[in-house]
């Protein structure tokens, strides 16, 4: 407390309060904020304000006094104690980054976010052990935020995702990958077969462009000869995803391959097909033909 002059008036023992102003919006002053005055000196220890930020000021006040107020400071986040998914990761496709992007939070012990902090991300659980391809790790910003926008997994599956700074560690939700668009994609093609004889038993399979398989359906898959007017070999239902044909249909005319032969797959539901690789009907030595038979292949 101080006279008009300046000078500590030091018969003066009332109380001083303390309050905090300015900074970041809901900041608390802790501490004893009420201190009775000594000889004219009312001396505050251990306070503490709760959040960072700038721009703080203590306002001083005594009933009979007029109030005061303190220079302004800064009060800086502490050591990082804590790591948190505020952005956890939704469900995707595969090979399409998680959208919206994934977001780990850094903040110390009050809550405060740190900045400048690296955060890696990583793949706790699932069918597969690390990313496709990330930008990995990710320096926090102001707002304590590492942000991840091309985390992309190309494995279908359910999974769960770690981030990690130093010591700390935190475990995202789980959350599912799906297949990307379906295609048919032979995975037992034809073979040159010999005149007279039926193909081999081939096999079609409903996936992505990864891998990633469509087990759960059951579409029909019709299989023809393209060459020969779609001349039907048969028609099976996918099973697990694929579909397997042993026709019975014997090929007798001989095709050369240049040109050969080719097997189309269709799905008819998912307005889809595809043609096998090219195949060649191979000359026997124990048939005889009878006129028509060989004006195509089958």
């Amino acid at each position: 407390m101080q006279d008009a002059g300046g000078g500590t008036v030091t018969t003066d023992n009332s109380n001083v309060t303390l309050s905090l102003s300015g900074g970041t919006l809901g900041a608390n002053l802790g501490g004893t904020l009420t201190v009775q005055a000594i000889n004219g000196v009312a001396t505050f220890s251990g306070l503490s304000v709760d959040k960072a930020g700038i721009g703080y000021t203590l306002h001083a006040t005594d009933a009979s006094l007029t109030p005061a107020d303190s220079n302004a400071f800064a009060i800086v986040a502490g050591t990082a104690a804590n790591i948190a998914f505020t952005q956890q990761p939704s469900d995707a496709v595969a090979g399409s980054a998680n959208s919206p992007a994934i977001v780990a939070t850094v903040t110390d012990g009050a809550g405060n976010p740190v900045a400048g902090e690296s955060v890696s991300l990583t793949v706790a659980s699932g069918p597969a052990a690390a990313f496709a391809s990330i930008t990995s790790p990710q320096t926090t910003d102001a707002s304590g935020n590492a942000t991840f926008a091309d985390a992309v997994l190309t494995v279908a599956g359910t999974y769960t995702l770690g981030a990690a700074d130093g010591v700390l560690n935190a475990t995202s939700n789980a959350f599912v990958v799906g297949p990307a668009a379906p295609q048919l994609v032979f995975t037992t093609p034809p073979a040159d077969v010999v005149q007279g004889s039926a193909l081999n038993t081939i096999a079609v399979t409903k996936q992505d462009t990864y891998g990633n398989v469509y087990s759960a359906d059951t579409d029909a898959i019709e299989f023809t000869v393209s060459a020969c007017e779609d001349f039907a070999l048969g028609s099976v239902n996918l099973s697990a995803g694929t579909a397997t044909l042993s026709s019975p249909q014997r090929f007798f005319g001989v095709v050369a391959n240049p040109p050969g032969l080719q097997v189309r797959a269709r799905d008819a539901m998912a307005t889809l097909s595809v043609q096998s690789n090219l195949f060649a009907v191979t000359a026997s030595g124990d048939l005889i033909f009878v006129d028509g038979l060989e004006s195509c292949g089958p």
